[in-house]
């Protein structure tokens, strides 16, 4: 809320005392206004409550920010009728915002409430105050260490038997950073708390839009089973849900409410220590296209991040589509092993079916998103993923990272409308696409990089990279394994393999890279390339066994050894034939000592540090002419 815009409005400020004449004419003044922020100044109580304001009757917008002297906010003179909007903000003795039972009318008009830094108050309202909160829009508390509950009942009498309080225009809820908030309410009387945000006492509010709960961690559900009947009232309007580091939760939705989100849009879930399950339960019942469950219909971007026991998105039989889903991110959730698990249900038990085979992919065929376009994968070095498989057939972007297992990326295939595809630490990858189809091309591909991927031999097949047409950009960085780019084919067939828009090429740290291509069954075109990068490639003698031809190209830049030099001797393999006459004795012996560093391998427990070591002992710090945006900076 602008407290600038309002009209008539008051500021007071620790350069107002009380002196005088002043103090008297800010009492008269008081009686009128419609907005009053107080910053730093004393005495705060003693003015609100003064009779000679007449309870600020006119008062619609009230911030109270660094007061140090209040214990509670709404006193008993106060008539807080036309209050919309109550924003108070580091009052660090603040205990209560009403000293006690307000009138009837008061907080009728309430729309906006904030609360920040208040780190003595436990709750916000008595239930009876709450009741009367049906114009609220907006609710924000952030930073109250000591938040416990939003509702104290504190009269067992004052809730009937089928009583519970509704936000019918509640339309903004975000909690930040309440440790010991257990829930929505607290009975002083029974000393009975819950520990869930909505349920049977306090509705989900119809008009709610985003939610947002981050570091509120004693939460045990965000909504209880006793609403699981009534909750689709409530959630049909809900667009956006971000839940961040609430560690008591096990699971984000059950598998009975998924179908009633047919408005969200956005779903982050991030660093929730025992999420187990974004959906709980088996799917089933919900709206289907032909034999696919539709989850979530409108949802747009889904993001995981740091979810260190999730285990599966969601379980079923039935194959489950995300019809508009075009953004997917998953970061560092170790124990992922299949975003679709298949499953029986027994009772209201999952089973897991023994003749169905256990997941080998991240993504089965039964997971089906018919408009993606971004997907990153990056899921930290210790992370062990099954093999991805991924029809997923309008992706653009995609990024995968820190994929361990063996074959990790052996199906990675079927996305003609990707666009950039980037891949980093696959410790343990071996060739990417060889088991791809050749029927399967990646024409539209633009952007290919490939860094730190330490089991990649052979990067792609000629069939692959025939595909190619529309490939503007290659690097290739820090593989320590590969020994070529190219694959060549197990026949003598004679081909040309054409890169008609590929303009930079970008060849650094591969230790065991020899060539290109080492097959003599391909001639190399590329009639768009400009630019040729080649760093610390010791074992490079030629570019390939054939001709190369790139007519736009006049020089290619070599970094070895702390040195930058151009070449350029009227092709491509007499340039890198030359340069490597040039320092062969240089080159022969750096790779004998890359070579001794890999002889410990066997022996090391930690092979990345002996990596890293080898590269800290190799690197140049006096180079001026190294392109720091190669290297991310």
């Amino acid at each position: 809320m602008d407290f600038n815009m309002l009209q008539p409005s008051f500021w007071f400020d620790a350069c107002n005392k009380r002196s005088s004449n002043l103090y008297g004419g800010i009492k008269l003044l008081l009686r009128k206004t419609e907005s009053l922020y107080v910053d730093e100044a004393e005495d705060v109580r003693e003015m609100l409550d003064d009779p000679v304001n007449q309870g600020l009757p006119h008062l619609k917008h009230l911030k109270l920010s660094n007061v140090s002297d209040m214990k509670f906010v709404i006193g008993s003179r106060m008539l807080v009728s036309c209050l919309e909007s109550l924003d108070l903000h580091s009052l660090m003795n603040l205990e209560s915002i009403c000293e006690a039972e307000q009138k009837a009318e008061s907080f009728g008009r309430l729309r906006f409430l904030e609360v920040s830094e208040c780190k003595m108050l436990k709750n916000l309202f008595s239930f009876s105050i709450a009741k009367r909160l049906r114009q609220l829009e907006e609710i924000e508390v952030s930073h109250c260490n000591n938040m416990r509950e939003f509702i104290l009942v504190e009269k067992e009498e004052e809730i009937g038997e089928n009583d519970n309080l509704e936000f019918p225009q509640l339309r903004s809820l975000s909690l930040r950073y309440l440790p010991t908030f257990n829930g929505t309410w607290y009975s002083q009387k029974t000393l009975q708390s819950v520990t869930w945000l909505f349920g049977k006492m306090v509705l989900f509010p119809v008009a709610l839009e985003e939610l947002y709960l981050d570091s509120v961690n004693g939460i045990e559900k965000i909504w209880h089973d006793d609403q699981l009947l009534t909750v689709s009232l409530g959630v049909q309007s809900l667009t956006r849900l971000e839940v961040w580091e609430c560690h008591k939760l096990k699971c984000a939705f059950t598998s009975s409410m998924v179908k009633s989100f047919v408005q969200l849009e956005t779903l982050i879930v991030s660093h929730c220590d025992k999420m187990e399950d974004i959906i709980e339960g088996i799917l089933g019942g919900e709206e289907r296209i032909n034999n696919s469950i539709r989850v979530f219909p409108k949802l747009n971007s889904l993001k995981l991040n740091n979810l260190s026991n999730l285990k599966r998105f969601c379980c079923g039989i039935n194959p489950v589509e995300f019809p508009l889903l075009r953004k997917l991110e998953i970061k560092k959730c170790h124990v992922l092993s299949a975003f679709h698990f298949e499953t029986a249900s027994i009772g209201n038990n999952i089973s897991f079916d023994p003749s169905v085979p256990r997941p080998q992919y991240l993504f089965s065929e039964k997971v089906i998103f018919p408009v993606l376009e971004e997907l990153g994968i990056c899921c930290g070095i210790e992370y062990e993923v099954q093999d991805v498989d991924l029809d997923i057939r309008t992706t653009m972007e995609c990024e995968l990272e820190a994929c361990r297992d063996d074959d990790s990326m052996k199906e990675l295939y079927m996305f003609p409308n990707l666009h950039q595809l980037t891949l980093g630490w696959n410790v343990g990858v071996k060739e990417i696409w060889r088991l791809v189809p050749s029927s399967v091309p990646f024409q539209n591909l633009v952007i290919l990089e490939v860094r730190e991927c330490d089991g990649i031999i052979k990067l792609i097949t000629h069939s692959t990279a025939k595909s190619l047409v529309q490939l503007k950009e290659m690097s290739i960085l820090n593989c320590k394994k590969i020994e070529e780019i190219i694959e060549g084919g197990d026949n003598n067939d004679q081909d040309e393999i054409i890169f008609p828009q590929l303009n930079s090429l970008e060849l650094e740290s591969l230790p065991k890279l020899e060539s290109f291509c080492l097959s003599w069954n391909y001639t190399f075109g590329f009639p768009s390339l400009q630019t040729v990068i080649v760093e610390d490639c010791p074992k490079m003698k030629i570019f390939s066994q054939r001709h190369s031809n790139a007519p736009m190209l006049n020089e290619v830049e070599f970094y070895w050894s702390g040195c930058y030099e151009e070449h350029w001797e009227n092709d491509l393999n007499s340039t890198i034939q030359q340069f490597f006459r040039e320092h062969q004795i240089d080159m022969v012996e750096k790779s004998k000592n890359f070579e001794e560093y890999l002889s410990h391998l066997s022996t090391s427990n930690s092979q990345n540090d002996l990596i890293k070591e080898y590269e800290n002992s190799e690197e140049d710090q006096s180079n001026p002419f190294k392109k720091q945006k190669r290297h991310g900076t």
